[in-house]
């Protein structure tokens, strides 16, 4: 059987932001910045929506939208961390996922690479579960009030669009969308790093349980070497790689 890669997990979302312009890169071309600067100016629409809607709770001293916009302004606003804290920080997060592809993280045998395909399971079936309540999410948000009069599930406008209305329902359906599949991405990032880490923990716990086994199986493949020799090896593997996952 092919070893599947540490990196391949990783691979759709990192993909999808890539083509998204919210994926960092160590040089930013004219394109991405047109990208950043689009992403920058719709989420500060956004923010500036938000933040009249919650005046308005506010200044009519209306606790039940104001609880409403709350609830919609903090998922917000942690989407909006996640995003500055991965572009202000694009060396580490791309150090992190080169480490994946390296040699270190896949230098183990057939049998310990099933943690990494476990991960990659577990990745797809999160992938489509987040997809899916986002879809009907969405579906009762922002597709339902467009087709029926019920416009209490919608985020009010911060201002009335008048016969225009129609106009507003669209951007909030887009707009949906975009915070949808951004927030997908990242959780889905942040959720596979750390199950990728979870599991070369695995992997170098059983490196250290078995070294005798291993070395001595190393050392009938290859005479060339004694078995102190392998099991030294199989030792400064180890070390490297709980060295790569620490950092």
């Amino acid at each position: 059987m092919v070893q599947m890669n540490c990196i391949q997990p990783v691979l759709k979302v990192t993909n999808i932001l890539k083509r998204g312009g919210l994926y960092p890169n160590s040089t930013v071309t004219k394109a991405q910045l047109v990208q950043l600067t689009f992403h920058f100016c719709y989420y500060l629409l956004i923010a500036m929506s938000l933040l009249m809607n919650v005046m308005k709770g506010l200044k009519a001293h209306n606790e039940v939208a104001l609880n409403r916009m709350l609830c919609v302004v903090v998922p917000v606003v942690n989407l909006m961390a996640k995003i500055v804290t991965i572009l202000l920080n694009e060396k580490y997060v791309l150090s992190i996922v080169e480490d994946l592809a390296s040699s270190t993280f896949n230098r183990h045998s057939e049998k310990l690479n099933n943690y990494i395909k476990l991960v990659y399971r577990i990745s797809e079936l999160m992938w489509k579960y987040y997809t899916l309540t986002t879809a009907a999410f969405l579906l009762i948000t922002a597709v339902l009030p467009i087709m029926t009069n019920i416009e209490t599930i919608m985020i009010p406008p911060p201002f009335d669009f008048g016969k225009y209305d129609v106009i507003y329902k669209i951007i909030h359906l887009i707009t949906g969308i975009y915070l949808g599949v951004s927030s997908i991405c990242y959780d889905s990032l942040f959720m596979m790093l750390m199950a990728i880490c979870v599991a070369q923990l695995y992997i170098l716990s059983d490196r250290l349980i078995n070294i005798f086994q291993d070395a001595k199986l190393s050392w009938r493949n290859n005479s060339n070497k004694t078995v102190d020799i392998k099991e030294i090896q199989i030792i400064k593997e180890c070390i490297t790689l709980h060295e790569t996952i620490n950092q």
